[in-house]
């Protein structure tokens, strides 16, 4: 365990993870939907029983024909590689531990892996009083593939950015 502010802190790690979204949030939902004659109502995916013969998907998709039995027909989502990222320190006040959080984060501390087209999301920091110190961690969440909507996760709500500048690393 070391302070914050030294450099090459030992104490960090990453752990991969999947989670079961909608198929609307997969990167290439445009192309699946008008492949397999994907339709959307209400917020829920619905893929035909078979191929039509007037759909999108005949003659789209090699080796389909019409009336062939539509390989998405029944799937809703997708599992999507995400995961957590976690930087462990010590520190004789927790002050400026919960800075950030709910935020796309533009730098992070330690030595985070890099993933292209995504960014991360300040978790809650968890912190315990241990002695004369602090023991705190800080959290940080993979997006998926095109980030997290920074009209959601940063004080501009107005902001046309597709994708948050990719993290530096910082090592204090």
């Amino acid at each position: 365990m070391t302070f914050k502010g030294r450099t090459n802190s030992p104490d960090y790690s990453f752990e991969p993870g999947f989670a079961q979204v909608s198929l609307i949030k997969h990167p290439n939902w445009q192309a699946l939907k008008k492949a397999w004659n994907g339709q959307v109502l209400d917020g829920q995916v619905f893929f035909p029983e078979f191929v039509s013969s007037n759909g999108s998907s005949s003659g789209a998709i090699k080796g389909t024909s019409a009336g062939a039995t539509n390989p998405l027909f029944g799937h809703t989502d997708f599992l999507r590689m995400e995961g957590t990222y976690s930087f462990r320190y010590l520190a004789f006040d927790n002050g400026s531990a919960a800075q950030g959080e709910g935020k796309i984060a533009t730098s992070l501390p330690g030595r985070p892996p890099t993933f292209a087209d995504r960014n991360w999301l300040k978790a809650p920091t968890v912190w315990r009083h241990v002695g004369p110190v602090y023991e705190i961690t800080e959290v940080y969440w993979l997006s998926g593939i095109g980030g997290w909507p920074p009209q959601i996760y940063t004080d501009d709500p107005t902001s046309q950015s597709k994708v948050a500048k990719t993290p530096t690393l910082s090592l204090s």
